[in-house]
């Protein structure tokens, strides 16, 4: 899809007494060149954003102390190998049906696994990459059923037959 995985920091120092803990919110994070790395966010949350493959360093300072972390940010493709589309109403003991009045919309959850062991465990919602760079949703008879990119499905009308959801796209 072109895009480049990308990571939350948890930053942990091991204090003099030699316990450790989270010092995230704390701390300061800078990588050595933004057209490889991006470090994004303030605290408590960091995220790193790979901008291209090469070789980057990853700054952290907490109080008075720093660190560096050497890192390899690499090109390589994992691809969509599981897809797993969950409507909640659909997968209750009613199958097939939302069980709702007509017009009712529920948030329906996508699932994707990679051939790396990667999983994302709502791909809808990623602030990531966009919604549909990595599946796209599908209804076989949108008059009945409709499924709109950000997984909100809406049911208009019973329908005599069984509705596939789709899934398509990879990584």
């Amino acid at each position: 899809s072109g895009y480049f995985q990308h990571a939350e920091l948890q930053i942990r120092a091991k204090l003099s007494d030699g316990s450790r803990t989270v010092v995230t919110a704390q701390s300061r994070v800078n990588s050595s060149s933004a057209a490889v790395l991006i470090v994004r966010g303030t605290t408590p949350i960091w995220r790193v954003v790979p901008e291209a493959a090469a070789n980057v360093t990853l700054s952290v300072v907490f109080v008075s102390e720093s660190s560096a972390l050497p890192l390899q940010v690499l090109n390589e493709s994992a691809a969509v190998t599981t897809i797993r589309l969950l409507i909640p109403s659909v997968t209750e003991s009613n199958s097939f049906t939302l069980n709702r009045v007509s017009s009712a919309s529920v948030q329906s959850v996508v699932t994707l696994g990679f051939d790396d062991g990667t999983v994302i465990a709502s791909a809808t919602t990623l602030d990531l990459v966009p919604s549909d760079a990595l599946v796209q949703l599908s209804s076989s008879d949108p008059a009945a059923i409709a499924i709109v990119p950000t997984g909100t499905t809406t049911l208009f009308a019973n329908s005599l037959y069984r509705i596939k959801e789709g899934g398509g796209g990879g990584g």
